[in-house]
């Protein structure tokens, strides 16, 4: 299979709906809020698109990555996989880069509809706070879903580790908490962000590593 082939590949089969609606939830919840703040004659403070972004760019990584490491296992085809003749990092960093590359997309859609509604804005202001917890809960929901081969449970997890911060403040998660930029805490801004990434792209890492443990038909 040549290079070209094996990424079409990779697209048909992880890129549904069951990736594309999540990813569709950011840039529509900023239309929605365009067309509400438009019939109000209200334009909202730059805080308040740094919150949306922060709230909803992880939860939209989260979700859209959460079946992505069990296709092959929903689909009965697993072991087929698992024979082809392929290095064992191929898999979890096709779909590592492809459901990044997803986020990336929806978080320029969504900035893109902030800019025409509301116009000039540094977009660092905004969108890139929110870049590390989306990382973060990528990473966490392809790890799950690798170890629970059931993209319900990953999606659940997802939703409710978002629900719980959002409604503690980060009170049980501490350093690691996801929206330190827009709810602010004790814990240093810098520290917190730097901890993000550093445990997404652990989770990441273990994830890959998790893969290869299953490819040698131990999993």
């Amino acid at each position: 299979m040549t290079a070209k082939s094996y990424v079409w590949y990779e697209l048909r089969i992880a890129f549904g709906w069951a990736s594309i609606l999540p990813a569709l939830l950011f840039p529509a919840y900023a239309l929605l809020g365009w067309a509400v703040w438009s019939s109000h004659n209200q334009q909202p403070a730059l805080s308040e698109l740094a919150m949306i972004c922060e709230l909803l760019l992880p939860l939209t990584a989260g979700l859209l990555a959460a079946h992505l490491m069990s296709i092959e296992r929903d689909e009965a085809f697993d072991h087929i996989r698992r024979s082809y003749p392929e290095t064992w990092w191929r898999v979890p960093l096709m779909r590592t880069v492809m459901s990044v590359g997803l986020v990336l997309c929806a978080a320029a859609l969504g900035a893109l509809i902030f800019r025409m509604a509301y116009g000039d804005y540094r977009l660092a202001d905004i969108l890139f706070p929110a870049l590390p917890p989306a990382l973060y809960l990528l990473g966490l929901a392809l790890l799950v879903n690798n170890l629970t081969g059931n993209a319900w449970i990953s999606g659940a997890v997802i939703l409710g580790y978002w629900f719980i911060e959002y409604i503690t403040r980060g009170q049980f998660t501490g350093a690691l908490f996801l929206f330190r930029s827009t709810m602010p805490t004790t814990t240093d801004y810098g520290l917190n962000r730097g901890l993000l990434t550093g445990f997404a792209l652990t989770l990441i890492t273990v994830n890959a590593l998790y893969s290869s443990w299953r490819r040698r038909g131990r999993g």
